[in-house]
């Protein structure tokens, strides 16, 4: 989280305001603020690439492998574990 002088600078380019309108937020209500805008900000990024078709989906599911990590180095019953909690049993 950048320092409350960052984010008042960044409120003040953003909605034209002053030093009168951020000194009356609380340092707490700052970072708020921030954190709402910067969500903003990725969420419209996000819907700015747009959502995938079916035909990319089918690609990627086609050609795509899941990523699964070599363990040949962990001894069996070790492997057997950690595939059962990640599978939550």
């Amino acid at each position: 989280m950048p320092p409350d002088e960052c984010i008042e600078i960044a409120l003040w380019d953003r909605f034209k305001w002053g030093p009168d309108q951020t000194d009356r937020f609380t340092s707490k209500r700052l970072k708020i603020l921030f954190a709402i805008l910067e969500q903003e900000r990725v969420s419209k990024n996000a819907m700015e690439l747009g959502v995938p078709d079916s035909r990319r989906i089918n690609q990627k599911i086609a050609t795509g492998q899941r990523y699964v990590p070599n363990m040949d180095h962990i001894p069996a019953d070790r492997r057997m574990k950690i595939v059962r909690k990640k599978l939550g049993e």
